[in-house]
């Protein structure tokens, strides 16, 4: 019994080492560069003036115009650390010098 229980335990500790899937990944990446036009949109609202009436209907249709597009490209052409320093931007021109963060 000792055994089968050392055994579990075993397969219970490395189960959890599984590599995700390619799959997994990219639909993290997609999460994360969603998140990013949905910062994007808020770093750009967050100055703007004159739309306090609007700004759902503002917010809704840079969302639109950003679109999977934005997404995308993000996926293809940004790093995970060039996506981490937009996501922590408190403005944007911080998040555009990110793009020149290395890889």
């Amino acid at each position: 019994m000792k055994g089968l229980g050392f055994v579990l335990s075993g397969l219970l500790a490395f189960g959890g080492c599984v590599a995700p899937s390619a799959e997994d990944v990219a639909e993290s990446a997609r999460a994360r560069c969603a998140t990013l036009r949905d910062h994007v949109v808020d770093l750009r609202l967050k100055d703007a003036t004159g739309i306090d009436n609007d700004l759902a209907a503002h917010r809704a249709a840079m969302l639109q115009g950003l679109g999977s597009a934005f997404v995308e490209q993000c996926v293809t052409g940004m790093s995970v650390a060039q996506v981490t320093c937009s996501l922590d931007a408190a403005d944007l021109t911080v998040a555009s010098a990110c793009l020149s963060v290395s890889p």
